[in-house]
């Protein structure tokens, strides 16, 4: 159960950033953030790292944690 918990917050954790991704090309490509306006760069440029930290840190916690679960199981059944 636990290490199924955390590869559904691994899994969500990636769909997450793709859809970051895929959101931010589609407003460059529509236009909607414009490439010569500079404060607007910066936001974007300053949420995308907080957001891509997070959820890297997030990734990391739980794919540690699947490991732990792992290696709990295989010390179970010896």
């Amino acid at each position: 159960m636990y290490y199924n918990k955390n590869l559904q917050y691994v899994n969500t954790s990636i769909v997450l950033i793709f859809t970051y991704f895929i959101g931010i090309l589609i407003a460059f490509v529509t236009e909607q953030i414009d490439l010569k306006n500079n404060i607007q760069i910066m936001l974007i440029g300053v949420a995308s790292i907080f957001f891509l930290s997070i959820m890297s840190i997030l990734v990391q916690r739980f794919r540690s944690n699947m490991k732990l679960a792992t290696r709990e199981i295989s010390r179970l059944n010896l």
